[in-house]
């Protein structure tokens, strides 16, 4: 005889990784806090309006989910990328 398998809620695991991820984001930013007590981004008059990597412009959606981001998201991944290849 097969043992039924209790149903479970599709998002559970999901839901689960969801606050793992915030957690852990969480601890990031207080960790840079602690560790840059004096750090603040530059008012918005100062953020950069293009990329310094291919000079192409920042998409303003970009340039106010990550304040003072001086990289479009292609060149920041393409920095990504190459970070992990070389480790």
């Amino acid at each position: 005889m097969i043992p039924e398998c209790q149903p479970r809620e599709v998002g559970d695991d999901t839901d689960r990784a969801q606050g793992r991820a915030e957690e852990f984001l969480a601890d990031a930013l207080a960790e840079f806090e602690r560790a840059h007590p004096h750090h603040e981004t530059p008012p918005e008059s100062e953020w950069p309006t293009h990329c310094w990597a291919c000079e192409l412009p920042i998409p303003e959606k970009r340039r106010q989910a990550v304040p003072g981001v001086g990289t479009c998201i292609d060149c920041q991944q393409d920095i990504e990328d190459l970070d992990r290849k070389q480790k």
